[in-house]
């Protein structure tokens, strides 16, 4: 269900319910111009979903941004499945990204080829989202396929660096759809999949800029997108 720019609403999460109101949401029923490819992997809009595979072209790097900016306290929410098939599970995710300069990054997309590296340089938090083994191998070159769960990492760019790492026991399962909830207020960014917190840390680096969906060797799509103000809410600081 769409929730109209303005509306009020209600997010329960493990430890807290916030009030949010909706600044912006796209549920991809229809294709718009709000999203801006970098890449050369399709990207299409379809069955009320917005499908980015980067499993069908060479080379298998991609990113989606969404052309609309944003700054401040809020809830950023977006569902996402990877879908069946051969490929990995990595689900990235951008968070206020900007030029070096803090111009808008959009400005520079003709020169990205979604290449990682390309993104380490520019202002900007990663998530990531992923299968992985022990030995650092994702799903297709994992030795035992048994093995694999979840590596959940942020990162602070520029410089790509590393500043929370966790892991969870349960891996991604292909085809199944994971609301993920990333609540920014105060000095704090948190993360949610499916209600249950999964961290939470310390950094107010970056409060400005694009959001946008990223990944490789992965066939995934989004549900839905959207961002809100917290209206109400315990702060985290």
């Amino acid at each position: 269900m769409t929730t109209q720019p303005g509306a009020t609403r209600t997010l329960k999460l493990s430890d807290r319910t916030i009030e949010l109101r909706t600044l912006y949401e796209d549920d991809f029923s229809n294709p718009s111009d709000d999203w801006v490819v970098e890449g050369v992997c399709p990207v299409a809009v379809r069955e009320g979903r917005l499908f980015f595979d980067a499993t069908a072209a060479t080379p298998q790097v991609l990113t989606v941004w969404c052309r609309r900016p944003f700054e401040g306290d809020q809830v950023v929410e977006y569902v996402a499945r990877v879908e069946p098939g051969p490929g990995n599970t990595n689900l990235n995710f951008f968070l206020f990204g900007t030029n070096p300069d803090g111009s808008d990054v959009l400005s520079t997309s003709a020169q990205r080829t979604g290449k990682y590296s390309e993104y380490h340089r520019l202002n900007n938090y990663i998530v990531t989202y992923l299968n992985m083994d022990d030995a650092g191998e994702q799903d297709v070159k994992a030795a035992d396929p048994a093995k694999l769960r979840v590596r959940v990492r942020f990162r602070l760019d520029p410089g790509f660096n590393m500043v929370h790492e966790t892991w969870r026991d349960e891996p991604i399962v292909k085809g199944r759809d994971y609301h993920f909830a990333v609540v920014i207020q105060g000095p704090k960014i948190a993360l949610y999949v499916d209600g249950e917190k999964v961290f939470e840390h310390a950094d107010a680096t970056h409060r400005s800029g694009h959001h946008g969906f990223r990944t490789w060797a992965t066939n995934a799509s989004a549900d839905v997108f959207r961002v809100s103000r917290i209206v109400n809410g315990q702060s985290m600081e």
